[in-house]
């Protein structure tokens, strides 16, 4: 099951479904992923490997600001992120940006697994404040000039350019 839940992103680590089913479908492999090493003291990792890196990061390429984001698929413009997530793959993945959103009461609260990591990975030692900062910090260049990004998805023959 697993195996196929990422047979569903593309070389690149990209999804066809957009930032909003990333965080939920990938939300949950990683919530299993962290369950499985804690329970196993490490001998099983599932977010080991170069696929996995990529997949981490398929955010950053569509992050704008705040809570917008470059959508595709049925997803919408606005996404209510779950910092939780975030900051615990910034805590295994330093390339991982936290987005620059406060936490807001909304469908995260829906389930129990999204709420308790929320609270508990925001907490703790990947602190969703700090790591959001710099983000914002190396959103600019030495001279505060603005970073241009390109990303470029060959398996879903998307182009994002962000300056």
């Amino acid at each position: 099951s697993m195996r196929n839940h990422l047979s569903g992103f593309d070389e690149e680590g990209a999804t066809a479904e957009g930032v909003a089913y990333w965080q939920f479908g990938f939300g949950f492999y990683v919530y299993f992923a962290e369950l499985l090493r804690e329970r196993t003291g490490g001998r099983i990792d599932l977010l080991e490997g170069d696929k996995i890196g990529r997949i981490v990061t398929f955010p950053n390429a569509c992050l704008l600001s705040g809570s917008k984001v470059v959508n595709f698929s049925d997803s919408v413009e606005r996404i209510d992120f779950n910092l939780g997530l975030f900051a615990r793959l910034h805590s295994r993945f330093s390339n991982v940006e936290v987005p620059q959103q406060q936490p807001e009461a909304n469908q995260l609260f829906t389930y129990w697994a999204n709420t308790s990591r929320l609270m508990m990975w925001t907490l703790d030692g990947g602190d969703a404040a700090e790591a959001a900062s710099t983000a914002e910090a190396s959103s600019s260049s030495a001279g505060g000039e603005p970073v241009h990004e390109d990303y470029y998805f060959k398996g879903h023959q998307w182009a994002i350019s962000k300056s």
